[in-house]
């Protein structure tokens, strides 16, 4: 999991991303170029989870994910870090940074009387 949280700039990209992969799927089902009988367009939500779970390409400046828009033809999604997302908290990791902060608390309190 990678905890990538979305900004409104990112939601907005997303959205005319999804815009864009509509578009471009009715233009090509209706010149005859590829079929869509095993795809969807991608919701908002898809996506998101999607980039968290698995994406093509993450690096320092970003994420990038391609996307079928029709049986065959896949349309790229690029989101840059720090302006379409932010790199969220690990809960499991701030859990075992406060368990091992109070196991040292309770030594100290105990090393105070």
């Amino acid at each position: 999991m990678n905890n990538l949280i979305l900004t409104t700039k990112g939601k907005l990209k997303i959205k005319q991303y999804i815009e864009i992969c509509k578009k471009k799927k009715k233009r090509i089902l209706e010149l005859g170029l590829d079929t869509a009988e095993k795809t969807k367009i991608r919701s908002l939500s898809d996506i998101y989870i999607e980039l968290n779970v698995d994406p093509y390409v993450i690096d320092a400046e970003g994420v990038t994910y391609s996307f079928y828009i029709t049986d065959h033809i896949c349309e790229k999604l690029s989101l840059t870090l720090n302006i379409d997302y932010v790199k969220g908290i690990n809960i499991d990791y701030l859990k075992s940074i406060s368990i091992g902060v109070r196991e040292k608390t309770k030594m100290v309190n105990t090393n105070i009387v």
